[in-house]
C-alpha cells in the first residue's frame, strides 16, 4: 500500500505582501509544482491531495492539472 500525501496550499500570502508562494514561479515553474512532482516520482506515492481555499482551486488545475 502505497503514501497518501497532503499539500497545504492555502495561505493568504499576508506574509509575501500578497504573492502567493504556491504560485510563485522559479526557474520558470510554479513552487506548488516542485512538491507535486518530488510526490508524483516517489515510488511510494498512491494519492496525492492539495489543500486549498475555495478561490484558489481553479488557478491549482490550471497550474497541475493542465501541465501533468
Amino acid at each position: 500500500m502505497g503514501a497518501s500525501v497532503i499539500i497545504a496550499a492555502a495561505g493568504s500570502a499576508s506574509r509575501m505582501n500578497g504573492i502567493d508562494k504556491i504560485f510563485h514561479k522559479i526557474l520558470g515553474k510554479e513552487v506548488l509544482l516542485y512538491s507535486v512532482e518530488a510526490f508524483l516520482n516517489a515510488s511510494s506515492t498512491e494519492k496525492i491531495v492539495i489543500v486549498t481555499s475555495q478561490e484558489k482551486i481553479e488557478k491549482i488545475k490550471d497550474c497541475v492539472v493542465v501541465r501533468m
